[in-house]
């Protein structure tokens, strides 16, 4: 059992050997442009718009599809092969759940509350399914990439978060009831001590479990990826890795709301019309810094530690050079109204993916030429429910 995770270990004898010293570097570019990509978005956009959102799932097609196709490893492009008309199965059901969520949440809040616990224990399964649809569409040199985790050990990973997060789901309704009126006062009576006690205890379980968590899920999907019979692990990532990072997190937040707060009372006392400038601009660079801050730090302890038999992955993704762009790319986007996001996504795209680097113990085409492992079967829920989630393995 791993002392962090409590996840069975492979046997030492039987883990993968490390990799030599590596022999190659392949190159990792991605040439797509913001006015190119600026294209393809405001078809999808207004596509989707006149058909009500039914062309949600050939609008990402298209987008994954451009992607891909100019991501290049060692001079090869990815490519992507999903078909829409299945995915759009996905997206319909997923669709219908979150209509079913917000109906009853305005007029049955016992039927939101089903879909709410419903989605919370089919979490681990969508996860599966989104990382097996979004890798098992992805070809190198025609090799598919791929994913072998199982349902069984995402809910092995997931369980102990499952659990006081259903609880929680269903004392919550039971705390924002509306109170009756006591008999011998006119004021309404609140909720009872044990009520507000086992929420608190609840919402202090989420948050203790949650780097946890985080590890035994980092563990989970750097632990899965496949290709050409190559199978990743993630080696050397603690939990004290994870809570030392989210208490720089918060210490970045505090000192940024500091510094910003007396600037901006500074800059105020000066100048007052400033305060209509300088208070957006600085929830702007806070919000924007813990962004850069997490995604960077996020990044680089994931994919640094990732690693197979015959390739090694390193990430160097700088903080402050996040930070400046998505201050940039939010600036702008706000100041054209929306339109300048599909430059935004494709800067960030390139920021993040060249700042990894691959390298590889043989030759790539003799990696190409390896016998493939089998490959997983990929639900059709499996993107829509990689959006719902929002699960980041584009890299």
């Amino acid at each position: 059992m791993h002392p962090d995770t409590g996840l069975a270990t492979p046997d030492a004898s039987a883990a993968p050997p490390e990799a030599p010293a590596a022999a190659q570097a392949p190159s990792l570019r991605f040439t797509a442009t913001g006015r190119a990509y600026f294209r393809i978005w405001i078809v999808n956009l207004l596509r989707t718009v006149l058909t009500l959102g039914l062309y949600l799932p050939f609008a990402r097609a298209r987008q994954l599809r451009h992607f891909h196709e100019h991501t290049l490893v060692d001079g090869t492009p990815l490519s992507f092969d999903g078909d829409p008309w299945k995915m759009l199965r996905g997206h319909l059901i997923v669709g219908a759940v979150v209509a079913g969520y917000l109906i009853g949440s305005e007029f049955a809040p016992m039927l939101a509350l089903a879909v709410a616990l419903a989605g919370t224990a089919a979490w681990p399964w969508l996860m599966c399914s989104a990382l097996r649809f979004r890798l098992g569409h992805v070809r190198w040199r025609g090799r598919p990439l791929g994913f072998s985790g199982t349902v069984a050990e995402a809910y092995r990973v997931f369980l102990p978060m499952i659990v006081p997060m259903a609880v929680l789901l269903g004392l919550t309704p039971l705390l924002a009831s509306s109170p009756e009126l006591a008999e011998d006062a006119a004021a309404p009576q609140g909720p009872s001590a044990w009520l507000i006690g086992a929420v608190l205890l609840c919402t202090l379980a989420v948050y203790l479990a949650g780097p946890w968590t985080l590890l035994r899920m980092l563990r989970y999907r750097h632990g899965h990826f496949t290709f050409a019979g190559e199978r990743t692990r993630l080696e050397g990532v603690r939990l004290r890795d994870l809570y030392t990072m989210g208490f720089k997190s918060m210490l970045v937040l505090m000192v940024l709301g500091l510094a910003l707060g007396a600037a901006g009372i500074a800059a105020t006392m000066v100048l007052p019309p400033l305060a209509l400038v300088a208070g957006p601009l600085g929830y702007m660079a806070i919000v924007t810094a813990m962004m850069a801050y997490s995604t960077s730090r996020m990044q680089n302890l994931a994919w640094s530690h990732t690693r197979s038999q015959h390739l090694r992955f390193d990430s160097q993704l700088s903080a402050t050079a996040l930070w400046m762009l998505l201050m940039k790319n939010t600036l702008l986007t706000v100041l054209t109204l929306g339109l300048y996001w599909p430059f935004a996504a494709v800067a960030v795209a390139r920021l993040r993916l060249e700042s990894v680097t691959i390298r590889s113990s043989l030759p790539l085409e003799q990696l190409a030429g390896a016998p493939a492992g089998p490959e997983q079967p990929a639900g059709t829920i499996g993107d829509a429910a990689g959006e719902l989630l929002g699960l980041d393995v584009a890299l």
